[in-house]
């Protein structure tokens, strides 16, 4: 041992976890007196509504059309649905924005050029799905709900995500 270190050999990891030397705290309880991982979820979940609620007004041009975004979960922005949510697990922001059915008459090229964006990563940080229900391409993006928490970082995330599923619409004759 060097110090209070044990000593690793080159190339190995330490073994991962909590440091015996603390002792265990049950799950969700809250550190040396601090706020349970409960309170910090709704804290995290109040911060991102009152983020996003700035972004939208800005981006709908009204309070009154953020607040009701806000309620509904999502907006149409940029000529498409736009919709959100905090996934509690990972303390994610899924986004997801619809792109639509193609053109009967495009849909073999619009599906192969939608396939093909997605296994070449053309979109920027983006990743496209069918919706099981509808059967409409979907542009999905996530993002660590701690920088969704600065608002023009939500904002540049609404409009980046709504911008790319617009241009996918218009290249490749989705309605």
């Amino acid at each position: 041992m060097i110090g209070d270190a044990a000593w690793v050999p080159s190339g190995a990891m330490p073994p991962l976890g909590p440091d015996p030397r603390l002792g265990a705290a049950p799950a969700g309880a809250p550190l040396a007196g601090g706020p349970t991982s409960e309170d910090l979820l709704e804290q995290v979940a109040v911060d991102l509504r009152a983020s996003l609620a700035r972004a939208l007004t800005g981006l709908l041009a009204s309070a009154e059309a953020a607040d009701q975004a806000i309620e509904e979960g999502s907006c149409l922005l940029e000529g498409g649905t736009l919709a959100w949510r905090l996934d509690v697990d990972n303390l994610m922001v899924e986004l997801f924005c619809d792109i639509g059915l193609p053109e009967p008459a495009l849909a073999h090229e619009a599906w192969r050029f939608a396939l093909e964006a997605n296994l070449c990563r053309t979109c920027e940080g983006a990743y496209l799905g069918l919706h099981p229900d509808s059967g409409h391409l979907v542009m999905t993006s996530g993002l660590p709900a701690v920088l969704m928490l600065d608002d023009s970082m939500a904002e540049k995330a609404l409009t980046s995500l709504a911008r790319q599923a617009r241009e996918m619409r218009e290249a490749a004759g989705f309605a």
